[in-house]
């Protein structure tokens, strides 16, 4: 399966991401970010390898990603750690590369 990258637009914090999810041999996902945000990159380095059935099947607050996200990023609404599970789903197959947004009217 080929990696899956994923931009995020954060918002008024103007720290945007580009995180890039990596399955390996295993069938384990990485990840890597490019950011400005210091909690973005600790929770990256944090979080390390996921089994991507564990978190997709897993209720939301239960997985390693929001686990970890809520000792790194001090701000709820931060939008990554979605993005981290959106691109670990679709690195595994498990769901389709579409576009996700959250538009304010």
């Amino acid at each position: 399966m080929a990696d899956c990258k994923i931009d995020v637009v954060s918002g008024v914090c103007g720290m945007n991401a580009v995180i890039v999810a990596k399955m390996d041999e295993e069938g384990n996902v990485t990840f890597s970010v490019e950011t400005t945000c210091p909690h973005v990159k600790k929770l990256v380095a944090e979080v390390g390898t996921v089994i991507p059935l564990n978190e997709i099947a897993t209720p939301i607050n239960q997985t390693q990603v929001y686990t970890t996200a809520g000792k790194c990023i001090p701000h709820a609404a931060c939008i990554v750690p979605c993005a981290m599970l959106k691109a670990t789903e679709a690195v595994a197959g498990f769901g389709l590369k579409r576009n996700i947004s959250a538009t304010f009217e």
